[in-house]
């Protein structure tokens, strides 16, 4: 009992908080979590009213909500990732997502054509194994469809953009899969729709936080990254930065260290790390690693082509060159030359 009031309070509150957030702030990111959380505490508030014994009382609203929000999710959640990508508003395209959830209106239309809500309550209930049931795998499987077509779309973007930004994407969406998974568990080995409330207690909590956070400070996203990268160094002073780490990295080939890391290498230019990631980040749009793999990379290169080495194995030539590993240097050395080190080898023996 103790849990339902959980649920409906967290309910309430993920209603108030969606609609601050979306009148709050005109960020389309914002408001498309905003409507998230909305439609997923509806949610929760139909799943405490069709497991209570209000529902007898109250029988008019069985079934009218729970099919058709199933198929909002994924949706709201693929356009939220891409606010990411300089998305400001919604675009008339983006209606054809929502076609599921049109499609289930449909589908279910002789359940919004029953005015009595006891008859709708038993045909719900003699069709659910051979109809209702299907209905469920298939908000699963459509909300794991679009996690893997955000996955896909968001890995085209996701370099380049802020240090914050990209945990925030990371984290939202293992929530997303994670409750994705319990949903598809709940819904094959659950015994009744009583038995969901630790699921809908799990996804409520994780995206009230967020959507908490993103209402208290619409620019929560920015700040976080302000404060991760705050530094106010000019481009002057980024350049010079660069140029010390390239007379360090051709004078000392500190980058043959296997283990080198980011506060080694701004202990030895006594230049404070956020900066040097600051630097990378604006000047080349890369990361400490890309710049570190780089050199290696190059120092790799003259190693292939040397015919002192040519009896070394391609290990050998990554190891030597600093890499951990051959899985990584083929890796690296493909993504500067298109070309793995071994048929850079032959073509220049």
């Amino acid at each position: 009992m103790l849990l339902r009031f959980v649920l409906f309070f967290l309910a309430l509150l993920g209603i108030f908080t969606s609609g601050s957030l979306f009148f709050r702030s005109p960020y389309f990111r914002n408001r498309t979590l905003s409507i998230f959380i909305i439609v997923f505490s509806f949610q929760v508030l139909n799943f405490l009213y069709g497991t209570s014994e209000i529902v007898y009382l109250y029988p008019q609203f069985v079934g009218l909500y729970f099919f058709p929000s199933g198929f909002l999710f994924g949706p709201l959640f693929y356009l939220h990732l891409l606010s990411f990508q300089k998305r400001e508003s919604f675009k008339w395209k983006d209606l054809t997502h929502f076609i599921p959830a049109l499609i289930m209106i449909f589908l279910t239309r002789d359940i919004y054509q029953m005015e009595d809500g006891i008859a709708r309550m038993e045909l719900v209930a003699n069709q659910f194994l051979s109809r209702f049931l299907i209905y469920n795998y298939a908000i699963v499987v459509h909300v794991i469809l679009y996690a893997g077509m955000s996955f896909l779309k968001s890995r085209k973007f996701i370099g380049g953009l802020q240090h914050s930004e990209r945990l925030y994407i990371i984290g939202i969406s293992a929530i997303y899969v994670i409750s994705g998974i319990t949903l598809g568990l709940y819904v094959e080995y659950a015994n009744s729709w009583r038995d969901f409330s630790p699921y809908y207690l799990m996804v409520s909590v994780c995206f009230l936080i967020i959507g908490f956070l993103l209402y208290t400070n619409p620019k929560f996203l920015s700040d976080l990254s302000k404060k991760y990268l705050s530094s106010n160094l000019n481009r002057d002073e980024m350049q010079s930065i660069v140029s010390k780490m390239d007379h360090l990295f051709e004078d000392e080939k500190i980058y043959l260290l296997r283990n080198l890391t980011l506060s080694q290498v701004a202990e030895k230019l006594d230049i404070p790390s956020y900066k040097i990631s600051q630097t990378l980040s604006t000047l080349s749009a890369s990361n400490f690693n890309d710049y570190v793999n780089k050199h290696r990379v190059k120092y790799a290169k003259g190693l292939l082509k040397s015919p002192d080495f040519q009896h070394f194995k391609i290990e050998a030539i990554a190891i030597d060159s600093g890499f951990n590993n051959k899985v990584t240097f083929y890796k690296a050395f493909a993504g500067v030359y298109q070309m793995t080190p071994s048929a850079f080898r032959k073509r220049h023996s």
